[in-house]
């Protein structure tokens, strides 16, 4: 599931046409266009407070699985900065298992499992923090692709992962 929702992230990434130059100057604009009407089936988009909210709570009650997590940042060259102090998460994804829905229904890619994409740049930017609570929790078991790094641009957002 991981490389399905890495595809869709590489389609979604792709059609927000974020050049380097803007990215660097975090210009952000009013309304993530390549997202407003995109619904990839069998995968959940958060894009609102409410559906993040609705989210959260699927996450709690399934709070005994171990969710894979994984971030795509903006505002920082990786291969010549640290994202210690720079960067911002302009989306999230995770996967928790097949039998875990999110609310999108089953799913008709290459395996039938559920996946969450969770929205943070133009008008959905902030969504992430609806997610401190259960991502600051210690007691929840997370699997991050990326940890150190994933870490500090969440902490750029005042997300303090555990």
């Amino acid at each position: 599931m991981l490389k399905v929702l890495d595809r869709v992230k590489w389609r979604i990434l792709s059609r927000c046409m974020v050049t380097k130059k803007e990215a660097k100057k975090k210009v952000i604009p009013e309304v993530n266009i390549a997202l407003k009407d995109y619904h990839p089936e069998g995968i959940t988009m958060v894009r609102t407070k409410d559906m993040a909210r609705k989210v959260i709570q699927i996450l709690y009650e399934n709070k005994s699985k171990v969710c894979a997590w994984d971030t795509e940042s903006i505002g920082i060259d990786v291969k010549e900065e640290s994202p210690v102090g720079k960067g911002q998460v302009i989306c999230a994804s995770a996967f928790c298992g097949p039998e875990v829905d999110f609310g999108s229904g089953p799913s008709t890619l290459f395996i039938s499992s559920l996946g969450l994409f969770i929205d943070n740049y133009a008008d959905a930017q902030g969504i992430i923090n609806e997610f401190k609570d259960y991502l600051e929790d210690p007691n929840i078991h997370k699997c991050w692709q990326n940890y150190s790094f994933d870490r500090h641009v969440l902490y750029n957002h005042g997300i303090d992962t555990k």
